[in-house]
């Protein structure tokens, strides 16, 4: 019975060493799954117990179970060390192993958490300071458009200070504007306008200047330009430089009358009549007869017109054309005096009538109406050549000189109040 026992635990050591050696000839697998470790460690087990079994079936209960206990013993110490030499052998991992894995993986977790918890920190900072600049410049916007809107509004009381004739209230009105808002086209226009009528002709092309900056075409700040380099041409004592300063002049308004036809000054005279004075300067009398035909087609109402008209048909001897043109700008010129009795332009006019029409007397005392609703000496001097120009008619006026006289004499006291 003893001999059986010790033949069963033979064999058994011999399954086992055959099992050892396929092992250790099979290629090594790459990092196996944990769970056919077990699989095949369990399969290793459970052919070891039916060995047992086998063994025990066959076994004396009664007188060899020491014995079969001992070889049983001896069977397990050589499974548990020939087990662990064929795990190690198979490149199985320890526990050691895959412990040591789990505390670098655990490391660079930690790692990666800190980058992620730096980079939150920085992308905070980052919408902290967008949002101080973007309120920043929603500020700076808001103030923008605070004074756009106050700059259109002293534009709009501009423009009715103008209408109204009080040039210097709305020059105080428009550098206003401009403190709010420099770069508009509307205020550097009209500044540029209202130091025309004062005859400022620096100013004037300063502003006019920065208008046509903004934009090059604006129609009404080349015109006004025009009128500007017109008036310089007309102060130059160089007859080469003067002869170009009215070509240039000249180019300028009809760039600007080329777009827009219908064009008005800031007084709200047509430009067509800026070039009729241009070329009545000139001597250009028939160009600027066509020139103030235009004008009073853009303006029918207005007696500004008319008047040179009857002014230029009078130094060509057309007499009685001159004669009905003086008639019709009478007319126009008194409804534009009831209807605003501060029009001083529609006042000189008037002179001009009755000095056509032999009434010394109230011709120079509408002139001094006239001179003193002025608010600046520009419109005393455009008065002034348009009586300068009637001496040169074949006929002349009578009171012509006198009026002449009283003009020449009251710029400067005007130019005096103005400057002062």
């Amino acid at each position: 019975m003893t001999r059986r026992v010790c033949l069963a635990g033979l064999l058994l050591v011999v399954w086992l060493w055959l099992g050892v050696t396929i092992a250790y000839a099979a290629p090594p697998p790459q990092d196996p799954d944990p769970e056919d470790v077990l699989d095949r460690a369990q399969e290793v087990l459970d052919q070891a117990q039916a060995v047992l079994n086998s063994a025990q079936a066959a076994s004396d209960q009664s007188t060899d179970i020491l014995e079969f206990i001992q070889a049983t013993v001896t069977v397990g110490a050589v499974i548990a060390t020939l087990g662990g030499g064929a795990l190690a052998a198979a490149g199985f991992r320890t526990i050691a192993e895959y412990k040591q894995e789990l505390n670098e993986r655990a490391a660079q977790l930690d790692a990666l958490q800190r980058r992620l918890e730096e980079a939150a920190v920085t992308a905070e900072q980052e919408r902290e300071g967008m949002q101080r600049l973007v309120e920043g410049q929603m500020g700076d916007l808001r103030e923008q458009a605070n004074k756009a809107i106050d700059a259109l509004t002293l534009v709009q009381l501009g423009e009715n200070q103008i209408r109204a004739g009080n040039v210097e209230q709305a020059l105080v009105t428009y550098q206003a504007a401009y403190e709010l808002d420099p770069d508009s086209e509307a205020i550097n226009y009209f500044l540029g306008e209202l130091h025309l009528m004062g005859r400022d002709l620096e100013n004037a092309v300063k502003y006019l200047d920065c208008c046509l900056e903004t934009d090059p075409s604006f129609p009404p700040a080349v015109a006004a330009r025009g009128h500007a380099i017109r008036l310089l041409a007309e102060k130059s004592q160089n007859l080469t430089e003067r002869n170009r300063l009215y070509a240039e002049a000249e180019s300028h308004l009809l760039r600007a009358l080329e777009e827009r036809p219908n064009l008005l000054n800031a007084e709200g005279e047509a430009v067509y009549g800026t070039l009729g004075g241009l070329y009545r300067r000139q001597g250009r009398l028939r160009e600027a007869i066509a020139a103030y035909e235009e004008a009073q087609k853009v303006t029918p109402q207005h007696s500004y017109p008319v008047n040179n008209l009857a002014t230029l048909h009078l130094m060509l001897g057309n007499a009685e054309e001159a004669a009905a043109y003086f008639e019709r700008s009478r007319v126009l010129a008194l409804r534009r005096l009831d209807d605003n009795p501060f029009d001083y332009w529609a006042r000189f006019d008037l002179a001009n009538t009755q000095l056509h029409d032999g009434n010394r007397e109230e011709a120079l005392q509408t002139l001094a109406q006239a001179v003193e609703q002025a608010p600046v000496h520009g419109p005393l001097e455009s008065a002034l050549d348009a009586l300068r120009d009637l001496q040169t008619a074949p006929t002349p006026l009578p009171g012509l000189d006198e009026a002449i006289a009283y003009l020449e004499a009251a710029i400067p006291e005007k130019q005096a109040q103005t400057e002062a």
